[in-house]
């Protein structure tokens, strides 16, 4: 079992790693199942954030003979498989599990952060959130405890900011633990999580979604049906849908700026945020099930820049966002990856991948896991 499984096993037990922050243990066994169906969405598309990933140090976690360690991008072991399970590197530090503790590793493979926590997350500013028990607290690359456990429910930090619960409602704490934004906005089913970004945050007000500065004043009253983050400029928001448990249901998506002027107007079924320039958009149709004899709705997706024109045809059954110039699509069945332009610099073959993690991406090909480089070379290939 490669890295892949291990983690989504550990995170199973665990309630979910981003899935987790949105569904914690006390809620229903219904919030439990919508996060772990997130979750298999997180599996495959990992992390979004592409200018981390490009600073991350050449090493992935492997699995040998039981065993977790890492290799580089050549398929040579750097740090030799000893650990319980390994994730990627964030900020210079990995998280890894010995036994059922988990702590923090160097590029060495030396133990940053004793392995001692019920759950740990990546590094994020500075700072990780830990679990002790069912409460968060953070801890910096040395392991000093800088805010207290005594957090039911928090995110990442995202410029200083970090969105935390407090009896149901949802604020804003800063570095220091101090809370900088009462607790007073709905549950935070916001794309994105509502962090902060380009000095703004998203955040629901009864079933309406609006955007916050960091003194927690409105620069964008919540008048929409669904929101997400801003990135490069602009953000996502849905008119006309309809608050469902599991997140916005119907309408259409559209773009908004920071003045809140509508820059693309809103007409797509699905929306994604601006990378590189770039947006992918999805548009729900009818195909017919022949065997079934039956209409089925799916969704495809495709690409827009800023300005709302079509660069890539709606074509997939599945895309993530644009990160380090290649995107990962799914189309037939099978996970490719393509440029700017939409052709395929790496053909769709493979039956799951993520996003390349600096040099490589992680994929499955006839139910083994395996590391591709972008020629699409295959340099490490699970063998047990």
């Amino acid at each position: 079992m490669l890295i892949l499984d291990k983690v989504y096993n550990d995170i199973i037990r665990t309630l979910g790693d981003k899935a987790r922050r949105r569904c914690t243990v006390r809620r229903t066994r219904q919030r439990v199942n919508v996060a772990l169906a997130v979750l298999a969405l997180c599996i495959v598309t990992f992390s979004n954030a592409e200018e981390r990933k490009a600073q991350e140090p050449d090493l992935y976690p492997v699995v040998i003979k039981g065993k977790c360690g890492y290799i580089d991008s050549t398929g040579q072991v750097i740090i030799k498989p000893q650990f319980d399970s390994a994730r990627f590197f964030s900020e210079g530090l990995a998280q890894i599990r010995v036994d059922e503790h988990w702590g923090f590793i160097n590029t060495k493979g030396d133990i940053s952060v004793k392995p001692q926590y019920d759950v740990v997350f990546d590094f994020h500013e500075g700072l990780a959130c830990v679990w002790v028990g069912y409460k968060r607290g953070f801890i910096d690359p040395k392991g000093n405890m800088v805010i207290k456990p005594n957090l039911s429910d928090t995110h990442d930090f995202h410029e200083g900011f970090c969105n935390i619960e407090v009896d149901g409602k949802w604020g804003y704490m800063d570095k220091n633990g101090e809370i900088v934004i009462e607790p007073k906005f709905e549950s935070n089913l916001v794309a994105g999580g509502g962090n902060f970004s380009d000095g703004l945050a998203c955040v629901v007000v009864g079933e309406k979604y609006g955007f916050i500065d960091k003194t927690g004043k409105y620069i964008i009253q919540p008048n929409y049906n669904g929101g997400g983050n801003f990135s490069e400029g602009l953000a996502r928001v849905n008119i006309g849908g309809k608050q469902e448990w599991f997140g916005v249901f119907g309408g259409k998506w559209g773009y908004i700026d920071k003045n809140g002027r509508m820059v693309i107007e809103p007409q797509f079924d699905g929306a994604g945020d601006f990378h590189q320039g770039l947006a992918k958009i999805g548009r729900t149709g009818g195909l017919l099930d022949f065997a079934k004899k039956t209409v089925v709705m799916e969704t495809q997706w495709g690409f827009i820049d800023k300005t709302g024109r079509p660069i890539i045809k709606a074509r997939f059954e599945q895309a993530n966002d644009y990160s380090q110039g290649l995107c990962l699509v799914k189309i037939k069945g099978k996970w490719g990856f393509i440029d700017k332009a939409g052709h395929f610099v790496i053909q769709p073959e493979w039956d799951s991948a993520m996003d390349f993690q600096n040099h490589l991406s992680l994929v499955t090909i006839e139910g083994k896991k395996a590391y591709i480089n972008r020629k699409a070379n295959i340099v490490w290939r699970k063998t047990e």
